[in-house]
């Protein structure tokens, strides 16, 4: 199993597409590890899937800033790892939140 970002636009409007986050054993080994000690809320609920609306996206944005941040920090040993698909993550959920019809999930 994994975790992906799933955006499913309105029948008339956008176009459908997935981000791959993590594969589910490196989301429990790294990713809520980060979210414990950040004291996250939203990116913790990806591991078992959770619907995001538009609305609700610029607070999930704001967690996943948080954890680059944390990424960001220098000899985090997580970085290389999750990095890359974190970044993913927010321009995908940032590309999403333009339409507002768009059905949002993650997990």
């Amino acid at each position: 199993m994994a975790v992906v970002l799933l955006v499913r636009p309105s029948k008339e409007e956008g176009i459908e597409f997935d981000v791959p986050v993590a594969p589910m054993s490196t989301f429990r080994e790294l990713w809520l590890p980060a979210c414990e000690v950040l004291g996250l809320k939203w990116v913790p609920q990806f591991e078992t899937g959770i619907p995001v609306s538009v609305e609700d996206v610029p607070d999930v944005l704001e967690e996943l800033r948080a954890l680059k941040a944390w990424l960001d920090q220098p000899g985090n040993a997580t970085a290389p790892i999750i990095g890359e698909r974190v970044e993913m993550l927010m321009d995908g959920l940032e590309k999403a939140s333009k339409n507002p019809h768009a059905y949002i999930t993650i997990g």
